[in-house]
């Protein structure tokens, strides 16, 4: 198992700069160091069940002194004719040494395969962010992926679904909507070394100001069968929040990952 205006940004701008430049220069590098540790490898193996951890963190100074945490759990087991996927993020956070927060969300998607280039898929999505003042943001529904090859090392994805949103804001009444959601992810490996970007929109289709926007640019490195290390830039950017909360939150982390 990527917006901004200068004033929405300058909360932690310096924390984010540096994550995606420390993304974007180490992409080439990672590449090349892959494809010599690629060399030979032998092909994928076929276990039908796939486990992926990723743990780190990112320390960063400006107008502000913030400390974060990260851990993330994704796992997919591929049945027959569907796969299974789950998917979990926790992140904490503490600024100035007091405040603190956290974020926690979780991701379940059931794809069924067709004869056709399409997959099917019922998905379901919670979660609970101090960050941006949401009590719960929960979304159940239906949709279709379209999967796309584009070379022999690069592949992607695009989703289209209709959700039903239940969402409540700190200190605000429910809101509960037919949701629009469209997605898309390009991953690129090279024996050791991948790089993703992926992107989620989800907007109220009776109200095209209340939507949310997230983001992801993701370098990582295999040291091993098991480990790696990873470096990312997260953004997330919701149009309605309460009156005292940043629209656009980033995030940048280094993180220890181990696959199964």
């Amino acid at each position: 198992m990527v917006m901004t205006t200068p004033l929405l940004f300058r909360r932690r701008n310096n924390g984010f700069m540096a994550g995606f430049i420390l993304c974007v220069s180490l992409a080439p590098l990672a590449c090349a160091v892959g494809a010599m540790a690629g060399q030979g490898e032998t092909s994928a193996d076929k276990n039908p069940l796939s486990l992926a951890f990723s743990a780190g963190g990112s320390f960063n100074t400006g107008n502000t002194k913030t400390s974060e945490l990260g851990a993330s759990i994704a796992m997919k087991y591929r049945h027959e004719k569907s796969v299974s996927e789950l998917g979990s993020k926790y992140q904490y956070r503490q600024e100035s040494g007091d405040t603190e927060q956290n974020r926690v969300e979780l991701e379940l998607k059931e794809l069924y395969k067709t004869a056709n280039l399409y997959d099917l898929f019922l998905s379901e999505s919670f979660a609970w962010d101090e960050i941006q003042k949401v009590d719960y943001d929960n979304n159940i529904g239906f949709g279709a992926r379209r999967q796309l090859a584009l070379t022999n090392v690069t592949k992607a994805y695009l989703d289209a679904s209709l959700l039903y949103q239940s969402l409540k804001l700190s200190g605000e009444t429910e809101n509960k909507n037919v949701s629009l959601a469209l997605e898309s992810k390009v991953e690129s490996n090279h024996g050791a070394a991948g790089f993703s970007a992926k992107m989620y929109y989800q907007v109220n289709l009776s109200d095209d100001e209340d939507y949310k926007l997230n983001g992801q640019i993701k370098t990582e490195l295999k040291l091993s069968r098991s480990w790696g290390v990873s470096a990312s830039v997260n953004g997330r950017y919701r149009n309605i929040t309460t009156d005292d909360t940043v629209r656009l939150d980033t995030t940048s982390l280094i993180e220890l990952t181990l696959k199964y």
